[in-house]
């Protein structure tokens, strides 16, 4: 198991990569995890993801996304090699 504090994910026409990382405050990688699941399990991910973000809102409040690259809550601002993928 590792702490994701950055990610990246793409996508073609058979499949969804999500690269998962965990970033040191230099900019050091120290973890990554790749995974590849097909549309349809993507789909049924992101209902799944949801449906909990929904429940952790009505117990714990909102949650606001990072919005821009210059958020300084934004982790990816820390290391200039991973695109901002949270908009």
């Amino acid at each position: 198991m590792i702490y994701c504090n950055s990610f990246e994910v793409s996508h073609n026409k058979e499949a969804f990569v999500y690269i998962l990382k965990f970033q040191a405050p230099n900019g050091e990688e120290i973890s990554t995890v790749h995974v590849t699941m097909s549309p349809q399990g993507s789909k049924t991910f992101l209902n799944i993801l949801a449906a909990e973000m929904t429940s952790y809102e009505s117990e714990h409040g909102k949650v606001e996304p990072w919005k821009t690259a210059g958020d300084p809550a934004n982790p990816s601002d820390k290391n200039d090699k991973t695109p901002n993928l949270y908009s």
